[in-house]
């Protein structure tokens, strides 16, 4: 028997057990293995998925609803996968940490898979328009008159499934096989540990493991801003600058695949670690010390649990489950608690949006988003749980106090959530979307050496949505045939936007040298753009009157009906008779005549002139914003006060129920969370964002991603849904409260004890991560079987 028990904590493989790896079987390495576990599982299952979304989407052109699909499989696989672990993994006698190494392999197969599509499909067609060898040509992205926008599709390909259709079932798919791996990690890591540390240094070690996922997300979205700071093709010879791109251009989409094959390695050294470790490690020596702590904290008037009995038939143990069931099911305030943290869950689920939400509002590029969401998500979510953690300890809360506590915070993150859906940077001015074509400034100065920083100066135009929506065809570029697969966006000598080159009815482009050598596309002789009228002279120099309003009209060769005003001040007349300068808009195409409102001087004549050049630049007029800085101070606030709410709505779940069904209630808790909380949130809410979609792209009849937003919808939709999540939550916790009240009247004054760092660390743990599992399944009892 001595020789069994020595053979269990040997470390090795299949049959290669080295004498001298048998010091590493103790639960300190085991505990660093394990975090690492939760970590890297972390990086890449969370924060590396919420940075490349939205670049995911551009890419492939995927709709918000299908990255919702993509960020929920992985629910649904770990999911699947705990159905297996509640069976084998709670077997006597089963190595749990080699279980562990062949999820963690199945985690790894399932990253590798997420990054194959990039090596499945082409080179990525940016289609920028920029002229090659910098001589002047026609291309796709000018306009040719009387083109058609589909006469470049092949036969038969009208209104065909999206050619990446095969691409995203690889991205479902993928996420699968990472759920299924990461569902033993919390469950099996736990139990492992609690079997083989001192009951006093446990909360120390699961400690480790919180942290882990909290910097896990954040390293992967650090991670994430990386490589989206890479161009996509890297690794096919593709040089960006060349193309006119950096991470900041609209058209940029960056290396998403580069993060899963950087984590790939790491997470396969990691599964080999954990397939050394023995079944069991040496007990310490406290293993019965304290062996009543759990009876003496359980509710009044109830008895510990039965112990597992492996001799009971599984129609036994069906009969039992179901039973305990209905105890979970019945027990209306727990299941208000419940309910609320499913709710709680829903709406931190759009975390996967968020990225994509500072995109679209803050107008970021998709690496800065990463970069600064990461540098927000990680001291606020630590800090939040930390805080709250020492609330709890320091006042010793009962259940009253925590649901108190929990709809406390609850209300505070509401309060801070709010605000920030009224904070949007201004969407600069684009032809045909928030603005008329015509509406161009003549104050305006375009220079490639510096088209990063100009501002843009719009007079008297008011940057709303169009009456009739958007109308990126007008007269000036009807004939043609622009087409709408990417937005190509071009900043013309007018100061304004338009969606491309063509669009701009731009008739010819050429390659220039812009900042930090990349190659811009200038594009001249564009039709649509309005031109910069200069003087407007002649006429009697007998004084005007009053202000008078003097119709200039020309023809196609020089330009369009425009309002000119004169003024009646001296010093503003020229020799001729009339202001040297006036502003001008444009409304439609005249012959040249000149007429004049009745009183006004009837020997008055004019010419008008303008600027030849009307030229444009292969990227946006810029904007300055300054709301992102309260818009991330509002969101910081509102993740510290979640974060609050983390730990005592969970400590409240489970002082509601007897210790006799609290494991299963607690999986029963994380299973609802899961299948009406994580599964779904990301899908509706994904939903919820296309419908705020004001412009789709569109290839050959197939709709791909989203071009252009309804930025107030946008805003309205995403953070709505989140504030009527929470605000569910708050009410729920707050018949919680009602039931707990009426409950303590009907039994007593409530007798349970203050609550200890244990039960803090339990409550923690099943909540520690966005994907998480079953975190009390199979909890040991205390023969040490699960």
């Amino acid at each position: 028997m001595a020789r069994e028990e020595d053979d269990t904590v040997e470390c090795g493989v299949a049959c290669y057990h080295p004498r001298w790896a048998r010091r590493l079987a103790n639960a300190k390495l085991f505990c660093v293995v394990w975090c690492m576990t939760i970590f890297t599982q972390s990086v890449a299952g969370i924060g590396l998925l919420t940075a490349v979304l939205s670049t995911i989407e551009t890419r492939f052109q995927l709709e918000s609803k299908d990255l919702g699909m993509i960020a929920s499989a992985a629910d649904i696989g770990s999911t699947l996968g705990l159905v297996w672990l509640s069976y084998y993994g709670g077997r006597p006698g089963v190595n749990r940490p080699k279980i562990l190494g062949i999820c963690m392999l199945i985690f790894t197969v399932g990253t590798f898979a997420f990054g194959l599509p990039h090596f499945m499909t082409p080179a990525y067609d940016v289609a920028s328009g920029a002229a090659a060898n910098g001589t002047q040509e026609t291309n796709k992205d000018v306009c040719a008159s009387n083109r058609s926008a589909s006469t470049t599709c092949a036969a038969g390909q009208e209104s065909a499934s999206s050619p990446y259709t095969g691409v995203y079932a690889v991205l479902f798919l993928a996420q699968i096989l990472q759920g299924i791996g990461v569902a033993p990690a919390y469950p099996l890591g736990t139990t492992y540990m609690d079997d083989y540390v001192t009951k006093k240094a446990l909360p120390f070690y699961l400690g480790f493991s919180y942290v882990m996922y909290g910097v896990g997300p954040t390293a992967g979205l650090f991670l994430g801003g990386y490589t989206l700071s890479r161009y996509v093709d890297m690794d096919k010879g593709v040089d960006p600058a060349a193309l006119g791109l950096s991470p900041g251009s609209p058209l940029w989409v960056g290396a998403w695949w580069l993060g899963y094959f950087v984590m790939m390695g790491v997470l396969g050294l990691v599964a080999f670690w954990l397939l050394l470790f023995p079944a069991a490690l040496k007990k310490p020596m406290e293993e019965n010390e304290n062996e009543e702590e759990d009876v003496n904290n359980m509710l009044p008037g109830t008895e510990p649990p039965s112990t597992f009995d492996p001799a009971k038939t599984l129609k036994q143990h069906a009969k039992e489950i179901m039973l305990g069931m209905k105890k979970v099911f019945s027990n209306w305030l727990f299941m208000s608690i419940t309910m609320a943290f499913v709710s709680y869950n829903a709406a931190g689920n759009s975390f996967s949006f968020i990225p994509k939400y500072m995109e679209t509002q803050l107008g970021m590029h998709k690496a800065q988003a990463s970069f600064i969401l990461g540098l927000v998500f990680l001291p606020s979510t630590l800090f939040g749980l930390f805080a709250s953690s020492a609330i709890l300890r320091r006042f010793q809360l009962g259940p009253r106090g925590c649901l108190y506590m929990s709809t406390g915070f609850s209300v505070l993150a509401l309060v801070f959530l709010v605000p920030a859906g009224f904070i949007s940077c201004p969407r600069p001015p684009i032809a045909g979307v928030n603005i008329p074509y015509g509406h161009g400034s003549t104050e305006f100065d375009l220079q490639p050496s510096h088209v990063y920083m100009y501002n843009v100066w719009t007079a008297n135009v008011s940057l709303a949505r169009l009456p009739g929506g958007i109308a990126l065809t007008s007269p000036c570029n009807a004939d043609c045939g622009c087409k709408l697969d990417r937005y190509r966006p071009v900043c013309a000598s007018d100061g304004i936007t338009y969606f491309s080159g063509c669009h701009a009815r731009c008739r010819e482009s050429q390659s220039v040298a812009g900042p930090g050598g990349i190659q811009l596309a200038s594009y001249s002789n564009c039709g649509c753009v309005t031109s910069n009228l200069q003087s407007i002279t002649g006429g009697s120099t007998t004084q005007l009157p009053g202000t008078q309003t003097i119709m200039v009209a020309m023809d196609e060769s020089t330009g369009y009906f425009a309002s000119v005003w004169a003024t009646p001040n001296p010093e503003n007349f020229t020799p001729d008779g009339v202001a040297d300068t006036a502003n001008v808009s444009q409304t439609d195409r005249r012959t040249v005549t000149v007429t004049s409102e009745p009183n006004a001087y009837t020997n008055l004549s004019s010419s008008v002139q303008r600027r030849p050049s009307t030229s444009a630049f292969s990227i946006p007029c810029p904007t300055k914003c300054i709301s992102s800085r309260s818009f991330l101070a509002l969101l910081t606030l509102h993740l510290v006060f979640r974060a609050m709410v983390a730990v005592p709505i969970v400590v409240a779940g489970l002082r509601a129920l007897s210790p006799d069904i609290k494991t299963l209630g607690i999986g029963m808790q994380t299973l609802l969370a899961r299948v009406l909380g994580f599964i779904p949130a990301p899908i509706y809410i994904g939903a919820l964002i296309d419908s705020s979609c004001e412009l789709w792209s569109s290839s050959c009849g197939v709709r791909g991603a989203c071009l252009l937003y309804d930025m107030p919808l946008n805003r309205l939709l995403f953070v709505g849904v989140q504030a009527l999540l929470t605000a569910a939550s708050i009410i729920l916790l707050c018949v919680a409260i009602h039931l707990y009240n009426r409950r303590e009247a009907a039994e007593g004054k409530s007798q349970a004890p203050g609550l200890t760092t244990r039960d803090i660390a339990t409550s923690m743990g099943s909540l520690a991560s966005s994907i998480p599992s079953l975190t009390n399944v199979g909890v040991r009892n205390r023969n040490g079987y699960m």
